[in-house]
């Protein structure tokens, strides 16, 4: 009988192992949480039951680059996703006294790759980088505020675009 493992079950370990990171305050790096992953799945990997002593046979081979390629593809997914898009600080308890929108961690690029960082273990630079990124986007987002209320005005006068 076939064991089922799904996308579902590789995003619930991923998910798991981003909260272990959080509880303990770490950098959340997806080639850290794939190598974990995939170490803890390498049993999969034995032919017959056993390593060979000879060269890997070219399917372990495959089911490795396979299932890492996978799994790093989620966790970036995954931890991409953790950098909300707006910010709520309405429905959020304040991360340090006198900062309504500041986070307990924020996701930067470091060495070309995107990680969660703690915001008390990022640089100042990356914490200036992120401000002027938000600075940005809020300008984007009032002009794109503008021209939606301005396409709901010609829509309600009977023009149409």
């Amino acid at each position: 009988m076939l064991t089922k493992y799904t996308e579902t079950e590789l995003r619930g370990e991923i998910q798991r192992e981003i909260q272990s990171l959080h509880d303990s305050r770490q950098t959340v790096h997806p080639l850290w949480i794939t190598h974990k992953i995939c170490r803890s799945h390498v049993e999969g990997l034995k032919v017959d039951g056993e390593k060979t002593d000879g060269p890997e046979p070219i399917d372990v081979a495959f089911w490795r680059h396979c299932g890492y390629t996978q799994t790093r593809k989620l966790a970036t997914d995954c931890i991409n996703k953790l950098e909300p898009a707006i910010d709520d600080a309405a429905d959020r308890e304040p991360f340090l006294p006198g900062f309504k929108f500041l986070r307990p961690q924020y996701v930067v690029e470091r060495d070309g790759v995107a990680v969660e960082v703690p915001t008390g273990q990022m640089t100042v630079d990356e914490l200036l980088e992120k401000a002027e990124l938000y600075d940005r986007n809020s300008t984007t987002l009032a002009e794109h505020a503008r021209e939606l209320r301005r396409y709901a005005a010609m829509r309600a006068n009977g023009a149409t675009a």
